[in-house]
C-alpha cells in the first residue's frame, strides 16, 4: 500500500485579533495517527495571549520565532513565568496548565509536538481552556461556579459572560502582565541555540540533543440464585468503559451465599458496600488466607489471585469489584474462571482426565462433576462448617476505609480517605487508586479533574446529588442526578463538580494509577489562586476588582464547601 509521506502545512484551528493557533491533521499526515504524534503551532501578534489551558498529551514546546513569556504550572506548584525567546525549548508534562504572550512587535511562535498515546484523538491534541468563551466557566451553571467560586451571581455572570474570544485573546496595550523571574527557567527550558553542541561537524552541522540526563448507569445481573447474584456494568451501555479498559461488577450475597471460589483475568479493587462476612483469597503460590470482612473493606486483588466470599449474616453482603481490564478477554468486562460449579473446570475436562490428574477412580470423577449444578454462587445448608477468618490475615491485604485515618476532614463539608501504596501496597501490583468520598449535607465536592492522565471510575454508594462534567471545547458533556447504585466515569482530563442533596452523597471511585494527582479548580490549592492576577484579569475580561474579588474567596477552603449559612 502506497503511503503520502510528502510534507504538509499546519492548519488554522482558531485564532482572532491576538494571533492564532494551526495543527497538522491525522487525515492529511496518517503517520500522526500511526504513530500517535500530534503537532500544533501557536502565532501570536503584539500583545496576543493564549489563554491558560492543560492539554491531554505531554508535549515539547519549541519557540521557532520571537521573544515573549510563558506561564506555566505544574500540578500543585506555583506558577512559574518564564520569559522565552527563539530556540528555546520547554517539556510540558502532562495537564501542566500554560499561557503564552507576546510582548513584542515580532510575532511569536511556538511550536508543540508531542505524545498522543493517551489523548482523546490519536494524532491531535486536545486542549481544555479555563477561561475564554470555551471555557470550562462557560460550561457549568451559574449556581455551580456561585458555589465552587464563593461568588455572588452578578459576579458570576460577569466571570462567564465577559469571556468571548475562543483560546487567543488581544490585551490593550500598556495593560500590566506578569513580570518573568529568571530564576523560574531554571530546569524548566533549555535554549537549544546557546546550548553546547552534542555534535559539531565544520562545514557539515551541529546538534544539541534533549534527553533526561458519560450517563451513570445501574448494573445488570448476570447470573445467581438462591445464595445470592453477580452483576455487572455492560461497555455496550457505557462505552467509556471499553474505551479505558475498565470493568465494574457487584456481588450479592444472601445469608449462607457462597461465591464459588474462582480467579480473574483482571486485577481489580473490591469494596464492601454493605454487610460482613468472610472472605477467602489465595495469591499465586501461597497458603490460603480467610479474613473478616465488614462495611468499608478495601481489598486489592491482583493478577492470578483464586477468591471466594461468603455471607454468614442476615444482612445482604454486598462487594462492589473494579478493574483494569487491558489484559482482560473483552475490553471492559472482567470474565472469571471458576473452580468449581456447573461452569467450572471440573466440569470441562473428560471423566479420565479428572481421574489421572487428581489420581481418583470413575464414580469420585463422576461424583465431583455430577453434582455441581449452581453456576457461580451456591447457598450452603444452615449450621455446615465454613472457615473461620484469622486476624493476621488482614495485615497488608485489607483496608476499611471508614476507620482509616482521613487525608481530608473539612467539618460541614465532607471527608476522604485515599488508598495508595503507602497505606495497602498491594494496590501497586494491582496498578489501581482508589478513594473513598463522603459529602456531608448540601455540600460541594471544589471542580477538578485527574492530571496524570487517568480516567475516574465514580459509583456511587449512597445518598444521592447532582454532578456536572465540563470536557473538550469547554462543552459541559454531563449534567444528571446521581444515586445509590450509580456508576460513571469521567473521562481523562475532563473537569467533574458534585454537590450533594439534603442526606449526603457517599462515592467510591478507582483511577488507573496507583498514586493519583489530582488538580483542583477551586480552594485553597486552586490553579487559579496560582495563576498571575494580571493573566486572570486578561483572560476573563474583567475589572481588576471583579479578579481581585475572585481571587480572595475560598483562600481557607478545602476541596469541600459547606453550604452557606
Amino acid at each position: 500500500m502506497d503511503m503520502d509521506l510528502s510534507p504538509k502545512l499546519a492548519k488554522k484551528l482558531y485564532g482572532g485579533a491576538g494571533g492564532s493557533y494551526h495543527a497538522w491533521c491525522p487525515d492529511e499526515l496518517p503517520m500522526l495517527r500511526q504513530g500517535n504524534i500530534g503537532a500544533g503551532k501557536l502565532l501570536l501578534e503584539k500583545n496576543g495571549l493564549a489563554l491558560p489551558c492543560y492539554s491531554d498529551s505531554a508535549k515539547v514546546a519549541y519557540v521557532l520565532q520571537g521573544s515573549g513569556v510563558a506561564g506555566i504550572v505544574l500540578p500543585e506548584k506555583e506558577e512559574k513565568v518564564l520569559e522565552i525567546k527563539t530556540g528555546d525549548t520547554i517539556a510540558l508534562p502532562f495537564s501542566v496548565i500554560t499561557w503564552w504572550y507576546n510582548k513584542e512587535d515580532t510575532e511569536l511562535q511556538v511550536l508543540f509536538l508531542g505524545d498522543t498515546k493517551t489523548a482523546h484523538k490519536v494524532g491531535s491534541f486536545t486542549e481544555f481552556f479555563l477561561t475564554g468563551s470555551n471555557g470550562i466557566f462557560t460550561s457549568f451553571s451559574t449556581e455551580f461556579v456561585c458555589r465552587a467560586w464563593d461568588v455572588d451571581e452578578a459576579t458570576a455572570k460577569a466571570l462567564v459572560g465577559n469571556q468571548k474570544d475562543n483560546g487567543i485573546i488581544k490585551v490593550d496595550t500598556g495593560a500590566k502582565m506578569p513580570e518573568p523571574n529568571k530564576d523560574h527557567g531554571n530546569g524548566m527550558a533549555l535554549n537549544c541555540l546557546d546550548a553546547p553542541l552534542d555534535v559539531d561537524i565544520k562545514g557539515g552541522g551541529r546538534v544539541v540533543v534533549l534527553n533526561t540526563k458519560n450517563l451513570p448507569l445501574l448494573a445488570k445481573k448476570l447470573y445467581g440464585g438462591a445464595g445470592g447474584s453477580y452483576h455487572a456494568w455492560c461497555p455496550d451501555e457505557l462505552p467509556m468503559l471499553r474505551q479505558g479498559n475498565i470493568g465494574a461488577g457487584k456481588l450479592l450475597l444472601e445469608k449462607n451465599g457462597l461465591a464459588l471460589p474462582c480467579y480473574s483475568d483482571s486485577a481489580k479493587v473490591a469494596y464492601v458496600l454493605q454487610g460482613s462476612g468472610v472472605a477467602g483469597i489465595v495469591l499465586p503460590e501461597k497458603e490460603e488466607k480467610v479474613l473478616e470482612i465488614k462495611t468499608g473493606d478495601t481489598i486489592a486483588l491482583p493478577f492470578g489471585v483464586i477468591t471466594w466470599w461468603y455471607n454468614k449474616e442476615d444482612t445482604e453482603l454486598q462487594v462492589l469489584f473494579l478493574g483494569d481490564t487491558k489484559t482482560a478477554h473483552k475490553a471492559g468486562s472482567f470474565t472469571d474462571f471458576f473452580l468449581t460449579g456447573s461452569n467450572g473446570i471440573f466440569t470441562g475436562f473428560s471423566t479420565e482426565f479428572v481421574c489421572r490428574a487428581w489420581d481418583v477412580d470413575e464414580a469420585t470423577a463422576k461424583a465431583l462433576v455430577g453434582n455441581q449444578k449452581d453456576n457461580g454462587i451456591i447457598k450452603v445448608d444452615a449450621g455446615a462448617k465454613m472457615p473461620e477468618s484469622n486476624k493476621d490475615h488482614r495485615n497488608g491485604m485489607a483496608l476499611n476505609c471508614l476507620d482509616a485515618p482521613l487525608d481530608v476532614d473539612i467539618k460541614g463539608g465532607g471527608r476522604v480517605v485515599v488508598l495508595n501504596t503507602k497505606n495497602l501496597p498491594l494496590v501497586g501490583e494491582v496498578g489501581l487508586g482508589a478513594d473513598l468520598v463522603r459529602l456531608d449535607g448540601n455540600a460541594m465536592c471544589s471542580p477538578g479533574f485527574s492530571c496524570d492522565s487517568a480516567l475516574q471510575v465514580t459509583y456511587i454508594v449512597r445518598g444521592s446529588g447532582r454532578a456536572q462534567v465540563v470536557g473538550v471545547d469547554g462543552k459541559r458533556v454531563l449534567e444528571t442526578t446521581v444515586k445509590g447504585g450509580d456508576l460513571f466515569i469521567v473521562p481523562r482530563f475532563f473537569v467533574v463538580s458534585k454537590i450533594a442533596d439534603n442526606d449526603g452523597l457517599e462515592w467510591f471511585s478507582i483511577i488507573i494509577t496507583p498514586n493519583p494527582i489530582f488538580t483542583h479548580m477551586a480552594g485553597r490549592t486552586s490553579v487559579w489562586k496560582a495563576l498571575s492576577p494580571e493573566v486572570l484579569q486578561a483572560s476573563f475580561s474583567v475589572t481588576p476588582d471583579v479578579e481581585k474579588t475572585f481571587r480572595s474567596k475560598r483562600m481557607n477552603s478545602e476541596i469541600f464547601f459547606a453550604p452557606s449559612k
